[in-house]
């Protein structure tokens, strides 16, 4: 005879353990998905050994590093989309952990911006669709000259 199946046979005296509806958490705790952010931070710092040929036609390599985005990070952590990663705002234990993720992709957006490693019209564009700054094109310029 062959061996039967070992799953729990349920009788009219037990009921199996109800389940919340859905899909379980990734990330059960915010701690071990502090230490994937981080670990993602520092991937994007160490960066990747970029090539190119220069104006004069002459090879050149060097290791720079990426700039991070909530599409790297959301893909780091095991997401299949960043709206996964909104998602996990709504539990306030991981508010602090995605905050700072959030603060330092801000800086490194802005920076890059500054240094002209992108192009500051795509970090306009990515700060205002993915982190809610509101850029202001109608900016009035008065001038007053004085002459004596």
């Amino acid at each position: 005879m062959t061996e039967q199946n070992n799953l729990p046979q349920t009788t009219p005296d037990t009921t199996p353990e109800k389940r919340k509806p859905g899909r379980p958490r990734i990330w059960p705790t915010p701690e071990p998905m502090a230490a994937a952010i981080n670990q993602y931070f520092l991937k994007c710092e160490q960066g990747k050994i970029r090539k190119w040929i220069n104006k004069r036609g002459e090879y050149q390599e060097a290791r720079m590093p990426d700039i991070p985005d909530l599409a790297g990070l959301s893909l780091h952590l095991g997401f299949a989309s960043y709206a996964s990663f909104w998602e996990y705002t709504k539990y306030p234990e991981y508010s602090d952990v995605l905050a700072r993720a959030k603060t330092v992709m801000e800086h490194e957006i802005v920076q890059a911006a500054l240094q002209g490693r992108v192009d500051q019209r795509m970090a306009d564009r990515i700060l205002s669709v993915r982190h809610g700054w509101k850029v202001d094109e109608n900016t009035k310029i008065e001038i007053l000259i004085v002459c004596d």
